[in-house]
């Protein structure tokens, strides 16, 4: 898939849970910010697993040139509003962070549902984490609902 100053994207399997581990441990403060704990096993079931059987659901990683795991995207499709999406997680390893991938996965996962008849795209955050909701504002995504607990924001394709 896709090739950008020397990383790649590869679409992530449930046998690919080494990959995941890999990303979640180079993102602690992501998981501090927005969980309140570091990653456990379960996360890593969340994002492989199949929790969502009524949902479509793709995960890719962001692998740089020695094929090491430094970001990974994990996207669900309802088949019964199949032009909508929903990021479920975007993290992206601690030593890369500045250099732009996080935003190199979203357009990767625009261009890809917009090849799929994807309209819209939404993501929920906690409230309380501002660096995420700047972050996805500054792409053009809006908020939809609000909460104490939570906000999610949208962006039509």
């Amino acid at each position: 898939m896709s090739n950008y100053q020397g990383f790649h994207i590869q679409v992530l399997h449930p046998a690919d849970e080494n990959t995941v581990r890999s990303v979640f441990e180079k993102a602690p403060n992501y998981f501090k910010e927005t969980k309140k704990r570091l990653f456990t096993e379960a996360d890593i079931e969340l994002v492989l697993g199949t929790n969502k059987p009524n949902f479509n659901k793709y995960t890719f990683a962001l692998l740089d040139g020695e094929d090491n795991a430094k970001g990974l995207l994990d996207i669900l499709q309802d088949p019964s509003e199949s032009t909508h999406f929903t990021i479920e997680w975007l993290v992206i390893a601690e030593d890369v962070v500045e250099e732009g991938l996080d935003e190199l996965l979203e357009k990767v996962a625009l261009q890809w549902a917009k090849d799929d008849g994807g309209k819209q795209f939404d993501i929920t955050l906690p409230s309380s984490y501002d660096v995420g909701i700047s972050f996805w504002k500054k792409l053009g995504y809006s908020v939809l609902t609000e909460t104490e607990e939570n906000i999610t924001l949208s962006k039509a394709l």
